[in-house]
């Protein structure tokens, strides 16, 4: 059985067009996991310090920072600039992707 004629043309610009597209799409996750992993490590030591450096205070004074909402506000501080470095890498990911035109404001 034969393809009919029509179908000769889209195949071969499929073929053409997968292997550029596939390197496009690998090579904007492959930089942005990179990015997310070092950011994730950073993060991850910057909790490390924080927890050793609250191992030598007083615990009065631990439970009036526990009172205050500290642990709360770090987290939340913390989650925030996760959260934003997670959308400006998502958003360069789709950029450099061209799925979308994002536009960044300054």
């Amino acid at each position: 059985m034969q393809m009919p004629s029509i179908f000769s043309p889209i195949a071969v610009f499929l073929a053409t067009i997968t292997g550029p597209l596939v390197a496009r799409v690998m090579l904007a996750l492959g930089v942005g996991v990179i990015s997310y992993t070092g950011i994730d490590v950073a993060l991850t030591e910057l909790f490390d310090r924080i927890n050793t450096s609250w191992s030598g205070i007083p615990a009065n004074v631990i439970a009036i920072c526990g009172l205050a909402g500290i642990d709360v506000f770090i987290t939340l501080v913390a989650s925030a600039y996760m959260s934003s470095i997670t959308f400006r890498l998502v958003s360069g990911a789709i950029k450099r992707i061209g799925f979308m035109n994002v536009e960044t404001e300054a």
